[in-house]
């Protein structure tokens, strides 16, 4: 099984406003310059989602207290989907700005590279976008698993 869960910022980077004072014109004229930016992002995000759509794979748009551009996704398949990893990969290209987390668990994450064997079927694994790149990292909450596996007799490392 494959199951991945996260949540998404869709927002332009913000890197303008770097040495502006916050009281001026520029600011406010940024603050437009950012929102219209960030509006467009997020329509050409949903449309991407709309046009890549999967059964196995579903998002959700949260707005709370003046805060927009904030997506929850989900999927559980019986095998990785290419959808969760495009979507990565979508996002990441779109804005160094947008960022998020993302906890995966494939119980079929066995593989061989650059000479070394991995084997992280007992663990959950995090994929971060950050300024505008797709990372993977150990998580140190969930993992390893200590008790058997949900999906079979597998052995405990």
């Amino acid at each position: 099984m494959f199951v991945a869960m996260g949540w998404l910022k869709i927002q332009s980077s913000y890197s303008q406003y770097v040495g502006v004072d916050p009281s001026s014109e520029q600011a406010d004229l940024l603050d437009e310059s950012y929102s219209r930016a960030d509006q467009a992002l997020q329509e050409t995000f949903e449309c991407w989602l709309k046009e890549n759509a999967d059964l196995w794979f579903q998002w959700k748009n949260v707005s709370i207290n003046n805060h927009d551009g904030y997506y929850q996704t989900f999927t559980s398949r019986n095998h990785s989907s290419s959808v969760f990893w495009d979507m990565m990969d979508f996002v990441a290209m779109q804005s160094k700005g947008s960022h998020g987390l993302f906890y995966t668990h494939d119980c079929e994450a066995v593989f061989h590279s650059g000479g070394q064997d991995y084997n992280h079927t007992m663990e959950y694994r995090v994929w971060r976008i950050f300024e505008g790149k797709v990372t993977e990292h150990a998580d140190p909450f969930f993992s390893p698993f200590t008790s058997p596996h949900a999906f079979g007799d597998l052995p405990i490392s």
